[in-house]
């Protein structure tokens, strides 16, 4: 029996120096085929096994051991699978050894849910592990993707309610190690900040380095905040260092995106950066027309409000706080619009379109109030003195309009206008030319090609020249002209009459200058007459209306085309006229002026044909070329 046994334990030998192969893997036995040594894949009932004895002797004794042979790696197993395949002692050790440890469950490895998915936390540097892909390209490395972003839990902030002792040096030094090196991978990255509890309000990263961007991700609570309370305006805005830009999502401020920068500290990082920038550029001949209402569209804001709508709503709503006390050395600039052009499309470079679809009621009137262009302005201060004379000198402008000129200045620096040789022009592109006097030039032609020399530039308006494969034609001197400053169009069919019951008003203020000042406008020297105002025949000055409709038309002056005259109507009726002829057409007796005979002798630069009366000699005087003449009376006869 005993060398039975030894034979046994020499057989054993080649699997125990196979597992010892990998003392690394320890074996596990708890798969679920071997969960009991019982199974009915095809045993039956009958147990599993290598090595079994015989049934005991019925006189006693020791039962004795079936002969195992071929015992080997090869060793082939029936119906060791749960499928019922065979299995060689190789598979089995292998499949063993690799396996999980059932001691190791919940302590070294994650268990599984009923689903078969692991849900505890993974243990160990799983850097290496690589990121999911949907082709066929090497998988990059978790470590890789966590590198793209830095995210402060990453470095170990909780963002907890009680962690922020300990957040806000990991927090400093996550910022501070941000720093943008173009010789190397260690790129500047937006940092990250998953939803929870900043530290506090007070926290602002001690030093951002290279940091321009922060996105948090959810709703932070005690988020950083640069407070400006001056003026009862209380705002608190998000403050992650100097000029880093952040993007809060559903932040304490109410908005659902909210993009923030403040620029302190006394530095002044932000150098000019703006904040967001949308930019499209249309490079294709493809666009479709207006008339399919299919334009490009940078950015499209609409707000719509439904009859079942009862509030206040605001499309856009632009705010300028101005709080800087660096007096004329700063300028603060709101709703800045600038547009370039280059071709030769119609351009509106600043359009709002009002459209009233159906009138309706408030109870009041046939219509509610409204103000189309409405530009509110509130202050306090007065004005320079001079400003009540002289309209250069006041400092506070509502509507300015400003005519800069020097892009095209008379030197003619800019190398767009400039006359080049063999070089492409598209029809109707003008050019300057200084040796023609600053005349403007453009191309009558097709999309052509100059020559190679200058041509000869005619300096009269009007005269062409040939240059390669364009002709030119001169526009006269260089300006740039504005045909209308305030003009108003609109349809005036029967179809669609468009009225204005006032072009230009001014009511509640006080004018301590006047309505209208163009006491200083300079003038086109060609013009030999200046004109202030246009009216056509029939349209009067209302010299005396005081906002009630009594007061209206009771003073006019205007030109009466029936009649041909000038004419001063009291009531309507008119009072005094003067004829085309200069004939002068008066209600009551004309009056000469009244002087005493000093003052007509000390009058200045009289003229032949002046009459005054002589209150002294109680008679007309006429001067002549010989002086003041009285004139002889006689009495008035009786019929």
């Amino acid at each position: 029996m005993i060398k039975f046994l030894l034979l046994f334990v020499l057989m054993l030998c080649p699997l125990l120096a196979f597992s010892q192969e990998s003392a690394l893997l320890r074996p596990n036995h708890t798969l679920s085929q071997y969960g009991s040594m019982i199974s009915k894949n095809g045993n039956g009932s009958t147990p599993r096994g290598i090595i079994h004895s015989s049934a005991v002797s019925p006189i006693g004794g020791y039962a004795d051991l079936y002969t195992i042979t071929s015992i080997s790696k090869d060793k082939s197993i029936p119906s060791i699978y749960a499928d019922g395949s065979a299995g060689t002692l190789e598979q089995i050790g292998r499949m063993a050894d690799g396996s999980v440890q059932q001691y190791d469950v919940g302590i070294r490895v994650a268990p599984l849910d009923k689903n078969e998915i692991m849900f505890a936390q993974v243990s160990g540097d799983s850097s290496a592990l690589p990121v999911i892909t949907t082709n066929n390209t090497t998988a990059r490395k978790l470590s890789d993707r966590a590198a793209d972003y830095l995210n402060v839990k990453d470095f170990g902030a909780l963002l907890g309610d009680t962690s922020g002792s300990t957040d806000i040096p990991i927090i400093n030094k996550l910022f501070s190690s941000n720093i943008s090196n173009a010789q190397s991978s260690n790129q500047s990255r937006i940092v990250e900040i998953p939803a929870g509890h900043w530290p506090n309000p007070e926290t602002i990263p001690n030093n951002t380095a290279d940091t321009d961007f922060v996105s948090v991700l959810g709703r932070l609570e005690n988020y950083p905040v640069f407070s400006v309370s001056d003026h009862n305006i209380g705002i608190g805005v998000p403050y992650f260092g100097d000029c880093v830009l952040s993007e809060t999502h559903n932040s304490m401020t109410g908005e659902r995106l909210n993009f923030s920068r403040v620029d302190s500290r006394n530095t002044d990082k932000c150098k000019y950066k703006p904040s967001i920038g949308v930019t499209l550029v249309s490079d294709t001949p493809n666009q479709s027309g207006e008339d399919t209402n299919s334009g490009n569209k940078n950015i499209t804001f609409t707000h719509i409000t439904t009859p079942q709508y009862h509030g206040y709503g605001e499309n856009l709503s632009v705010k300028g706080i101005h709080l800087s006390l660096a007096g004329m050395g700063a300028q603060d600039v709101d709703d800045y619009v600038r547009s370039i052009i280059y071709g030769n499309e119609w351009v509106w470079a600043h359009n709002t379109e009002y459209n009233h679809m159906i009138p309706f009621s408030n109870g009041h009137g046939p219509f509610s109030p409204e103000w189309v262009y409405d530009d509110s302005a509130a202050g306090v201060g007065r004005d320079t003195e001079a400003s009540a004379y002289d309209p250069r000198a006041s400092y506070r402008k509502f509507h300015w309009i400003t005519l800069n000129t020097h892009v095209n200045n008379d030197n003619n620096t800019n190398k767009d206008l400039k006359w080049l040789p063999n070089k492409l022009y598209h029809t109707g592109r003008v050019i300057i030319v200084p040796s023609s006097g600053n005349s403007m030039f453009y191309n009558m032609s097709g999309e052509a090609t100059t020559g190679s020399t200058e041509p000869t530039w005619p300096k009269a308006m009007g005269e062409t020249v040939s240059d390669g494969g364009i002709r030119w034609k001169n526009m006269g001197k260089y300006t740039f002209d504005f045909g209308c400053i305030f003009c108003v169009a609109g349809a005036s069919d029967t179809k669609h009459n468009v009225r204005i019951g006032t072009l230009m008003s001014e009511y509640d203020g006080k004018i301590y200058n006047a309505l209208f000042d163009f006491s200083v406008a300079s003038w086109e020297p060609s013009l030999t007459t200046h004109v202030f105002a246009r009216l056509q025949p029939d349209t009067y000055l209302d010299l005396s209306a005081n906002g009630t409709q009594a007061s209206q038309n009771n003073h006019l002056l205007g030109y009466d085309s029936r009649q041909k005259t000038l004419t001063y109507k009291v009531n309507g009726i008119p009072v005094i006229s003067v004829k085309d002829n200069g004939g002068v057409i008066s209600s009551a007796p004309l009056q000469m002026p009244i002087m005493t005979r000093a003052h007509i002798r000390a009058y200045p630069d009289p003229v032949k044909g002046m009459e005054i009366y002589d209150s002294d000699d109680d008679a007309p005087a006429v001067y002549t070329a010989r002086g003041w003449k009285l004139t002889a009376l006689s009495s008035l006869p009786a019929n």
